[in-house]
């Protein structure tokens, strides 16, 4: 209701510090709620403390870096290494949390100077945002860099301020090369209709069965990486193949994106939309992939600025309706409350 009340009824200089006010004061509620968790919440927590617990009691760096999963993501372990050197092991999930909070909330203030809540709702109303925060702290971490990333790209900050930006998240989680890879890409083809073509090909193609295992030199190289074949291989509980449900989820924001794209304008938005499309084509190729929603989180990230940006900079919720957004952002967390329990 306060969101709703600043947001949509009030306006001004002192709107904005009174959301400026509630989102800090939301960011650290939310930082407090997941980072003060029991170990049982989410199925990975009691691994992120079991590896701390074994990386405190290793001598040296090198250690922990030759035997924590093998030498992979090493400035996760650099991290946990010297923090477990610092404070206790729920300090740690805390420490963890903030940093997954801290990249989002500076990119929002980075992005807009009104609005800001809204934007942070957009976010809540993801299931990936507390799955990230929780289950896959590593890669949600990675992620919430990658955000930041974005924004110094496309905005061309200085070379210096792009290249480590840009290596930051790799080096933290190396899938997080899905949206690197793309991010830069898709800032040098601007033809919408390239876009648009290869999201109908790749759900076509999805809807028939064929993905990215299918695709012998990928498949390959997926095999020989021990974590990615498990993707492969698969798991019996998990859901695997097309889903008109999983679909839809992405597409439904494709065309709400493609629609607002024309309506207002502009160059970060035409930008944004065009990333999306790339991984979401990336997504639907992974259908057929256990534990494809860990590749689907890297479009899902991109649904709460599709949807809130035309409202936060634009200033359209006069001429559309305020509600749209809040009413939308109701039904993603429907959708996600589906997704948990499929």
């Amino acid at each position: 209701m306060l969101i709703y009340i600043v947001n949509i009824k009030g306006g001004g200089l002192r709107s904005n510090i009174y959301d400026s006010a509630i989102t800090i004061i939301f960011f650290i509620v939310i930082a407090l709620y997941l980072g003060v968790r029991d170990y049982d919440i989410g199925t990975d927590t009691v691994n992120y403390i079991r590896d701390f617990r074994y990386i405190e009691q290793q001598p040296s760096l090198t250690g922990a870096l030759d035997t924590i999963r093998r030498g992979s993501d090493p400035l996760f372990t650099v991290l946990t290494f010297y923090i477990s050197r610092l404070f206790s092991e729920q300090e740690y999930l805390l420490l963890l949390t903030m940093l997954f909070l801290v990249p989002i909330a500076i990119f929002i203030f980075k992005l807009t100077k009104g609005r800001r809540s809204l934007l942070l709702l957009a976010f809540l109303s993801l299931y990936s945002f507390k799955y990230m925060a929780i289950n896959t702290i590593r890669s949600g971490i990675a992620m919430s860099f990658a955000l930041l990333a974005m924004y110094v790209f496309f905005h061309r900050k200085h070379w210096l301020k792009i290249l480590s930006s840009s290596i930051l998240p790799v080096v933290l989680h190396v899938s997080s090369l899905i949206f690197i890879v793309p991010m830069i890409a898709v800032r040098y083809v601007k033809n919408v209709n390239v876009f648009y073509l290869l999201i109908l090909l790749t759900s076509i193609l999805s809807f028939i069965g064929f993905g990215l295992d299918n695709i012998p030199i990928v498949a390959q190289a997926l095999m020989e990486s021990e974590r990615a074949s498990s993707y492969i291989e698969g798991n019996e509980r998990y859901q695997t193949g097309f889903s008109i449900t999983y679909w839809l989820y992405n597409f439904i924001v494709f065309l709400y994106a493609v629609y607002f794209s024309r309506k207002i304008d502009d160059d970060f938005y035409s930008y944004l939309m065009r990333l999306f499309i790339f991984l979401t084509s990336i997504y639907y190729l992974c259908f057929n992939i256990a534990y494809n929603d860990r590749i689907g989180v890297y479009s899902w990230m991109l649904i709460p600025i599709l949807i809130t940006y035309p409202f936060i900079k634009k200033n359209i919720f006069g001429k559309i309706g305020g509600g749209i957004v809040i009413s939308l952002l109701l039904i993603f967390q429907l959708m996600a409350i589906l997704y948990l329990n499929r």
